[in-house]
């Protein structure tokens, strides 16, 4: 798995605690025999499957994500194959973005590679992620607006933020390098207002910017 090298920053120390997230995602997903994300940045595959499988065929039309296509499409020719190395002596280290603009291109990229997976566990997934967040957001909504009828969005934002935590501080200890548990409850509340602003930035601006180029989205 990958591990940031985090400063100061909040926003470093927030892509700290999501990159953990995401590796115990990826390696849950690996775990149940329907993986579905990887980083090369920390990938090895064999010559022999690579040339097997067309090499970076799938996906190729999409400007990034050659890593988790490979990945797929040697799952598909090879079902259960996949395997994730949890060790930390394994783990690489990568440096975070500096900037919110950046990184919300960067994230911009990467949701934007859904609509060329042809799993479609894969798109359900994205899907209930993108269902809770918004559940999550308009419960925020709710008990600001009408604070004395918000029974329902408590509950159900205490059962979430619960589960938000745990999975957080269960990914910072197995994931992370600097391990900031203190910061995975901030980290639950804020997420899903991210995940709003940026799934809204991919709807009405698909387009994305990446090592100096601009790509658009049709």
């Amino acid at each position: 798995f990958v591990m940031f090298d985090e400063k100061n920053s909040a926003l470093q120390k927030f892509q700290g605690i999501e990159q953990a997230v995401l590796s115990f995602v990826s390696y849950a997903s690996v775990r149940s025999g329907l993986p579905f994300m990887s980083n090369g940045a920390n990938l090895a595959f064999r010559k022999q499957t690579f040339e097997e499988v067309g090499g970076y065929e799938y996906g190729i039309e999409h400007p990034g994500g050659d890593d988790t296509f490979l990945m797929l499409a040697v799952n598909k020719r090879y079902p259960g194959s996949i395997r994730y190395m949890n060790n930390r002596n394994c783990a690489v280290m990568s440096i975070p973005v500096s900037g919110f603009s950046e990184y919300f291109q960067q994230r911009k990229r990467h949701g934007s590679k859904v609509a060329s997976y042809s799993e479609f566990y894969i798109r359900i997934a994205g899907l209930v992620i993108v269902i809770t967040g918004l559940l999550h957001f308009i419960s925020y909504l709710s008990i600001l607006i009408v604070p004395y009828q918000s029974e329902s969005s408590i509950t159900f934002l205490a059962v979430k933020l619960s589960l938000d935590v745990l999975i957080g501080a269960i990914a910072v200890r197995k994931f992370s390098g600097s391990r900031p548990y203190a910061l995975v409850v901030p980290f639950a509340l804020v997420y899903p207002i991210y995940l709003i602003i940026v799934t809204s930035l991919m709807l009405f601006d698909p387009g994305f910017e990446w090592k100096g180029r601009s790509y658009s989205q049709k």
